[in-house]
């Protein structure tokens, strides 16, 4: 455990400021305190905090083309990737997601450790988002 030698409300404002750097797109790696230090620990807490609200399914699905769409939990790759679970939008902001890639032109897939620990015994499980109108996301 890091000693805290620094007040609180001083650790707060790093991690506040930490959080706007995350939004500037600084990588964990910027951490502008020595390691091993309570103000290190506070700027990685709140570059954490933002990076994990910043991946949120919910945050995600908003900046797809189109809104209208099948949310879905699938183990496997690719079009043949079977459903585990359907999400229903109150379902979203309990997971997290990264690494989108294209499945075909109507879905994207997520990686989320939400939805492997939700499956644990599946392989290759992430969350599926497909569109339901007659042409494709990618159109």
């Amino acid at each position: 455990m890091t000693p805290t030698l620094t007040p609180q409300s001083e650790l707060d404002t790093i991690r506040a400021m930490a959080r706007a750097d995350h939004a500037q797109r600084l990588t964990s790696a910027y951490n502008p305190y020595p390691q091993g230090t309570d103000k290190a620990a506070a700027w990685d807490a709140g570059w954490r905090e933002e990076n994990d609200a910043s991946h949120r399914l919910d945050e995600e699905i908003v900046k797809l083309p189109r809104f209208r769409v099948r949310v879905e939990i699938v183990a496997g790759e690719g079009q043949a990737a079977r459903p585990l679970d359907l999400l229903d939008r109150e379902d979203f902001s309990a997971f997290t997601v990264s690494q989108l890639r294209r499945d075909g032109h109507k879905s994207v897939i997520w990686e989320s450790p939400e939805a492997r620990a939700r499956f644990p015994e599946e392989q290759a499980v992430g969350i599926r988002v497909t569109h339901e109108g007659d042409e494709g996301m990618f159109d």
